[in-house]
């Protein structure tokens, strides 16, 4: 390995970090298997033909603990960018202690919404006449396990570690064998680096696209979302740039000229609109 590659891992590995966040909740709901046999019995289909998935519960309280996951899920893949099919994610050094901060704020709100939760549902499998009410004979008891059981199945876990690398790898084997599962540990990393890349460029792609369209509809309606979108995205580049592309610092710049639009006045300056929407549309062919 060269000095000038050495210097490169030692680079990024100095830059980013991994980090595997992982939201599990009770989802509420149950197939229930009798009740689909007996539904495509009596409409003459097949066995496989239909499934009745039931809702088990109806709570404001549920779907708290479900917007805190969106809001988790959301935050995310706003300041990260994908690692692998597994969840993992890549987060900049620089934004370790923001992110961390960030996330016990959701922990908490979550833990907080789940302990508004379970008596809500403790009652309610407890005192059964609401929960047939609404499934009617679809009410089984034994869907409710006890509150220890669903309080069980909500969680919202963290877990930060290193890059790694094929200097990373060290066992008593040959040494061209070494160098070759370094190798390919090291193509393995450029190729994750290079797939996370590629989906900032995607992104990109999509709002500036979305942007282009609009506009370029002068009696389309947009919110104002439709540019402040772009200028969170664009505000979250130069730190996942961790790569140092000169591309993505080049598109930086072409955001942050398109984006620095107020909303309202696009609305009604349609010769202005027109420009803008030819602005993006360009952004969107170079990209």
């Amino acid at each position: 390995m060269s000095n000038k590659q050495k210097q490169k891992e030692m680079s990024l590995k100095e830059k980013i970090m991994l980090v595997d966040v992982g939201v599990s909740k009770w989802g509420a709901r149950k197939f229930d298997a009798a009740a689909s046999k007996r539904i495509t019995s009596e409409n003459g289909a097949k066995q496989k033909a239909a499934r009745v998935n039931k809702l088990l519960i109806e709570s404001p309280a549920l779907d708290k603990i479900s917007n805190i996951e969106g809001q988790v899920r959301t935050y995310l893949y706003s300041c990260t960018l994908p690692w692998n099919d597994k969840g993992l994610r890549i987060l900049p050094v620089t934004k370790y202690f923001e992110f961390l901060s960030k996330i016990n704020e959701f922990k908490n709100d979550f833990e907080e919404a789940v302990n508004n939760f379970m008596p809500e549902y403790e009652r309610l499998r407890t005192e059964v006449w609401e929960l047939t009410n609404m499934l009617g004979t679809l009410y089984n008891e034994r869907d409710y396990p006890n509150e220890h059981t669903i309080r069980g199945k909500f969680e919202l876990r963290i877990h930060f570690m290193p890059l790694y690398d094929g200097s990373d790898f060290r066992v008593k084997l040959a040494d061209d064998e070494v160098e070759l599962i370094r190798a390919s540990i090291e193509e393995d990393v450029n190729n994750k680096i290079a797939h996370a890349t590629e989906e900032l460029f995607d992104k990109a792609r999509e709002l500036v696209l979305k942007m282009a369209e609009k506009l370029a509809d002068p009696n389309a309606i947009y919110r104002d979302s439709l540019i402040e979108n772009i200028r969170a995205f664009n505000d979250t580049l130069p730190v996942l740039n961790f790569n140092n592309d000169p591309k993505i610092d080049y598109i930086h710049g072409l955001l942050k000229d398109v984006s620095s639009y107020d909303p309202e006045v696009l609305r009604w300056k349609l010769s202005l609109r027109k420009d803008v929407a030819e602005k993006a549309k360009k952004i969107y062919d170079l990209i």
